[in-house]
């Protein structure tokens, strides 16, 4: 008897991010490795002198996708080059999609360029490349995982 309890399983193995087409390998460790966030709220709330209220609804859909990989990832090659490409002046605009297997969960950004070439960091450890990349339209469903 489950006494309304729910048990689901999530694994960090069922989740695959690609790049114009290039499927990411090697993600840092942690809970922050993909992060997705709007620019701006959905809707707005202003309130009048008197009380009243109305919403408004935004119709920019622009956000930011971080993702965290290991300094060793062979990704780093392949973002470091579409980079380089975009300050000669070949901007490199592809999608961005993030899936999880086993569910529903999906982030699509249709039109993605990388905003911020990572800093460049070492020391005792290898350490980690943070890749910030920057779309007009940014999709974000979240579902959950089926119980078992």
């Amino acid at each position: 008897m489950s006494n309304g309890r729910t048990t689901t399983v999530y694994s960090a193995a069922n989740v695959i991010a690609t790049y114009g087409g290039h499927t990411m390998r090697g993600f840092a460790g942690g809970d922050d490795v993909i992060q997705v966030t709007r620019r701006e709220d959905a809707v707005d709330l202003s309130i009048g002198m008197q009380g009243d209220g109305v919403f408004s609804q935004s119709t920019d859909m622009s956000g930011t996708i971080t993702i965290t990989l290991q300094a060793g990832s062979a990704t780093n090659e392949f973002l470091s080059g579409k980079a380089r490409a975009g300050e000669l002046g070949a901007l490199f605009v592809a999608p961005l999609v993030i899936t999880e297997i086993g569910t529903d969960t999906k982030t699509t950004a249709d039109k993605c360029v990388i905003q911020k070439v990572p800093d460049l960091s070492r020391g005792a450890t290898a350490g980690e490349v943070e890749w910030v990349f920057l779309s007009p339209f940014v999709r974000t469903y979240q579902a959950g995982s089926e119980e078992i």
